[in-house]
């Protein structure tokens, strides 16, 4: 019988399988294998760049997004392998996953600007898949989608780095791996274990099943730090070059899914960096304002571990924010 993520969250194979796969936080003296070293985008000040685009027109608003942000262009090379990695969890629509239409219109830029090799691409279920009708919608534009069953290790490679405490090593998605460019498109929402959920969380959906389920594991059994170390170090092992978060609606109070958490319509924004932390800094200020419930401090595990691994800039007085109404 096939189990999904949440069934085994649920169940009791969750718990053998934390105790029979975790490594501990051991010493690990091979070197890095395959990681990523993509080019962090900086404003004129040096510091990252982060665009913040106002506006109900989803089009409009990344047009102005790109061209804030920079000759996107010009940073990828002709013929290259662009993922799009979209946040796919549950079989509901957005904002608990990412909206359909703005994927579409994504791909959209890519293929405008010339590029035509791309996928989309998450670790997730079928179910989600079908209910988003997402194959068929991307087909019409000559873009393949497809899901990974996250269990599956013939679809995934290996990556290696030293410095993380909690897995010796990681599996990535091929696709994912083999790109030459990721563009991560996660929702910006409540998540009752993350305590929020957006550009690096997004990552779970890009690791095979295993460490997945040991993560959310030792977080049941009260070892939260282990848990919000996953989260950086899933995604570090990605290094996405860009990412874009749709917060024309942000789910609060509680998630990943509808059915633990409200809806605040009409925020109407976009997020753009290539600065995953940076954004995850950025969009927790946001989720404070929004959400009462909601504390900065519930991410700083998270975001300091990402520090500490060189994705990114956590102060907000270093990032240069460029705000933008479209």
């Amino acid at each position: 019988m096939y189990l999904s993520r949440r069934d085994l969250i649920k169940s009791g194979f969750l718990f053998l399988s934390s105790s029979i796969l975790f490594n501990g936080c051991s010493e690990n003296q091979i070197a890095k294998e395959n990681l990523r070293q993509n080019k962090k985008i900086l404003g004129e000040s040096g510091k990252p760049k982060v665009v913040v685009v106002k506006g109900n027109n989803i089009e409009k608003n990344l047009d102005m997004g790109f061209d804030s942000l920079g000759d996107v262009r010009a940073n990828i090379k002709s013929g290259s392998k662009i993922v799009i990695k979209p946040n796919f969890v549950t079989p509901e629509p957005y904002p608990a996953t990412t909206d359909v239409s703005f994927i579409l219109s994504v791909v959209k830029k890519f293929l405008d600007m010339g590029f035509s090799n791309i996928k989309i691409i998450d670790c997730s279920h079928k179910s989600c898949f079908d209910y988003n009708k997402i194959i068929e919608k991307s087909s019409k534009l000559g873009v393949e989608a497809k899901f990974c069953e996250p269990n599956d290790l013939t679809k995934y490679k290996k990556r290696i780095n030293p410095e993380w405490h909690c897995f010796d090593e990681l599996m990535i998605q091929k696709d994912i791996a083999d790109a030459d460019f990721i563009v991560n498109l996660p929702v910006l929402k409540r998540h009752n274990s993350a305590g929020l959920s957006c550009a690096m969380k997004n990552h779970f959906g890009s690791v095979n099943g295993s460490p997945r389920y040991v993560a959310h594991g030792r977080y049941k059994i009260g070892n939260t730090k282990f848990f919000m170390d996953t989260v950086a170090e899933f995604a570090d092992a990605v290094r996405p070059e860009m990412t874009i978060v749709d917060a024309r609606d942000i789910l609060v109070r509680n998630g990943p899914s509808l059915a633990e958490g409200d809806v605040l319509k009409g925020y109407d924004k976009l997020i753009i960096s290539s600065d995953m932390v940076a954004i995850d800094s950025f969009c927790s200020v946001i989720m404070e304002d929004v959400d009462p419930s909601f504390s900065i401090e519930m991410i700083d595990k998270t975001l300091d571990r990402a520090v500490e691994l060189g994705l990114g800039v956590k102060e907000i007085d270093k990032l240069d924010i460029k705000d933008i109404t479209a």
